[in-house]
This record gives C-alpha cells, structure tokens and sequence, in this order.
C-alpha cells in the first residue's frame, strides 16, 4: 500500500474535514484565552483599515470581503423593483455590504488529511506529519505568533454550533476558497447575499490555509466569542509543530 492508498483509505472511514484547526497567538496569554473558549474576533472594517492606513498587507485586506469587478458599462438592477442600483461606465466595480464592516470574523488553519504526510503505517496505525513547507513554518512564526493552539475539529465546531444555537444568530464556519474575483460562485455569493461570502479571498492568501468564523451578528463590544472551554486544546510553540507526529489507530478489514 502505497502513501497515498493509506490516506484514501481514511477518508473513507472519517471523510476529509479538519481533524483539527491551529490557532496562532504572539503571547501566552492570547493562547490561554482560546483553552478558555475565549476566541477574539476582528471585524472587517479592522482588516480594510490594516491595509489601508497600515499598509499590512496580507493580515489587512483593502477588499475583504468585497468583489471587485472590472467594468465596462455594468449596470446593476434590483430583480424585484428593476430599480438601478449601481452604473459603472468603465474602471472597477466594487460589490460590498455597509453592514459587512461590522460583522465579526476568527481565523483558523484548518489541518485535513491533505496536509499531512505519512512518516509510517502498518495495519495497527498510521503516523503523520504536517505537510507545510520551511517558507510556511517561518512564516507562521513570524506572521502569526510565538504560540499555537491546536484544536480538536469537532470539538470547536460542537461548541460554536451551540454557541449561535443559544444566542439564535445565524453562522458561518468554514474553509476559505482563493479565487479570482470573476469566478462564478464567488460574483453569486456576493450578487444573492449568501454567508458565504465570507469564504473568499483572492489567490495570493492561499498561503494563509484559512478558514472562518463568521456571524451575523455585530462583534461584541470586548471582541470575544465566549464559546466555552476547549477540553481537547494544547499550547505548543510555533517553532516545535514541525516535531509533531500525529498518529491513527486503525483495524484492517479484508475485503470480500
């Protein structure tokens, strides 16, 4: 059985979701809040505003969450009233909700089955590692934090499910597409509304492996979703994920 075969062959059994999501903090006290199921958001307006008064690029994003189209006589109509909303003879349109700029957002790496690689197997386990090249493991260091905390895929999804239950908001948690900006699903989240708007970004962050939390709901006042304590989380440093083995017990069934 060759690497890619083992890989395969779990999916089948666990699909390929997050197995768990790596949140990156620049102190200790940072990272403890995430065990605490304290997650601090930022909301849009905060990532536009990086770009564009402190020219961080990459964290920042002038577009976030906002199609930009290039234009060449595009009108936009609403379909229910046939009401002109937007005309744009030629340049560059931008497609953007006003109450987007509020709306508050958490970013995770997620870790599915794709980003590890196999180190070991037999037909007890398999042991893995992660997949990110020494560019990527730098970067996380020097862009994201000192310290990381890695979370339990179900366990997070469990309790941000009964976080918005309980508060009756509406969510969104998921990966982050890198599309251009006239990719087609990316124009129809944008053109019907959809949550899932806040799912894409443009190639270039591809690095970042994001996905995201996101709710419709204004960012509370302290920045903090309060979901509960993490039970599954663990502290590492930054620097010592490329030393961590990720083992899968398994049985091997033969097949009729």
């Amino acid at each position: 059985m060759v690497d890619m075969d083992i890989i395969s062959e779990l999916k089948e059994y666990i699909g390929n979701n997050p197995l768990f999501y790596l949140k990156f903090c620049r102190c200790l006290e940072y990272a403890n809040d995430i065990l605490n199921g304290n997650l601090y958001s930022n909301n849009v307006k905060y990532f536009r505003e990086l770009e564009e008064k402190e020219h961080e690029h990459g964290q920042g994003d002038l577009h976030e969450v906002a199609l930009l189209a290039k234009s060449e006589n595009i009108t936009l109509y609403d379909n229910n009233t046939n009401e002109l909303i937007a005309y744009s003879p030629t340049g560059f349109l931008e497609v953007k909700f006003n109450d987007d700029l509020l709306r508050p957002i958490v970013c995770f790496v997620g870790v599915t089955l794709d980003d590890l690689k196999v180190k070991t197997y037999n037909e007890h386990f398999a042991e893995f590692e992660f997949a990110f090249s020494y560019e990527e493991y730098n970067l996380f260091s020097e862009k994201f934090g000192e310290y990381c905390v890695i979370i339990s895929g179900k366990e997070i999804i469990d309790k941000i499910k009964e976080y918005c239950a309980n508060i009756k908001t509406d969510f969104v948690f998921g990966k982050v597409t890198y599309s251009i900006q006239n990719d087609i699903d990316r124009v129809n989240a944008f053109m019907n509304g959809t949550k899932y708007r806040f799912l894409y970004k443009d190639p270039e962050f591809s690095y970042q492996r994001e996905y995201r939390f996101a709710t419709k709901l204004e960012m509370p006042s302290d920045h903090f979703f309060r979901i509960g304590p993490l039970a599954d989380a663990k502290i590492v440093q930054t620097s010592a994920l490329s030393n961590l083995c990720l083992r899968i017990n398994y049985t091997l069934e033969e097949k009729d």
